[in-house]
């Protein structure tokens, strides 16, 4: 039987790597950003950026503000971890709703899952604390990032509800001491502290905060495919691998596409971490669940 112990499929792979262009993108607007300020600020023409915003666009040619000054300076700079954090958020849901698919694809297959009752759940819980809930999964191994994970998520709201302005629930969320417990750690070298709010603040995202936020989504997410891998198993995993690959509306296509084989093996080892020793292996299993007929024709019809 194959090892899915480091096992992925598509949504954590896409979410790892959503958070791989994130931390880049975050450096190299954070770097745009503050070489802007260095340029038009150290520039003998006082009106520098009126100057480069029309440079930049052949339709910027009357800019809406020509001085840089220490409100554009801290927007420009907050901006690109307000995006970051926004975008993380929008991209978790992304990850979430991918999982519930491939369980639902388990359970179209024949299986069944045991389920709880998540609406028992706070409403202000977050939604992967209902996700562990509805399967009965163990939050030990993320026990100490749910507080960060409550934190981000308040300032992603007031972000995205509030026009950046701080809520009730951020300001006191913010000073609690499972708060600043569980950032501490999440910040070591980076930043002193995480920021604290009061009521009606206006929320500023240091760079290295959306980044540590992403870490915090990472890990978690990383936690959460290990349980739902183990609670489709197997067989379930190897069918939903086969449907992306083959049947799927926009199919996942690989760099093998010689033999089915090939292109099983590739797959399995190159895209969801599956370790493949024996390259007749994974065309035995799909055989021993009664699939690889099905997987032959297909084969054929898309690789032809």
């Amino acid at each position: 039987m194959l090892d899915l112990s480091g096992a992925q499929l598509e949504p954590h792979r896409a979410l790892h790597f959503f958070h791989e262009r994130l931390n880049v993108h975050i450096k190299c607007s954070t770097a745009g950003a503050i070489l802007l300020v260095n340029q038009t600020t150290r520039s003998s023409n006082p009106r520098e950026l009126g100057n480069v915003i029309r440079a930049s666009h052949p339709a910027w040619n009357t800019p809406p503000i020509h001085e840089m000054d220490l409100l554009i300076n801290k927007q420009l700079y907050g901006a690109v971890g307000v995006f970051a954090i926004v975008s993380l958020f929008s991209a978790l849901d992304d990850f979430i709703d991918g999982v519930e698919a491939d369980i639902s694809r388990h359970t179209s297959y024949g299986n069944t899952v045991t389920t709880y009752d998540a609406s028992k759940v706070p409403d202000e819980e977050d939604k992967v604390h209902k996700l562990y809930v509805r399967y009965g999964w163990s939050t030990k191994a993320i026990a100490r990032l749910l507080p960060a994970l409550k934190y981000f998520r308040h300032i992603r709201n007031c972000i995205a509800h509030r026009s950046s302005r701080c809520s009730k629930a951020l300001a006191e969320l913010s000073v609690s001491d499972e708060v600043t417990k569980a950032m501490k750690p999440l910040l070591d070298r980076t930043t002193k502290s995480h920021p604290t709010f009061s009521y009606e603040d206006e929320i500023l995202v240091e760079p290295t905060l959306a980044i540590a936020c992403s870490d915090v989504l990472r890990k978690i997410c990383g936690d959460c495919n290990r349980q739902y891998i183990s609670t489709i198993g197997h067989d379930s995993f190897l069918r939903i691998v086969m449907h992306n690959l083959l049947f799927k509306d926009k199919i996942v296509r690989t760099a093998a596409g010689k033999t089915p084989e090939a292109v099983l093996n590739f797959a399995l080892s190159d895209r969801y971490r599956v370790p493949v020793t024996d390259r007749l292996e994974p065309a035995g299993e799909l055989k021993r669940i009664g699939v690889w007929k099905e997987f032959f024709r297909q084969f054929k019809v898309v690789y032809s």
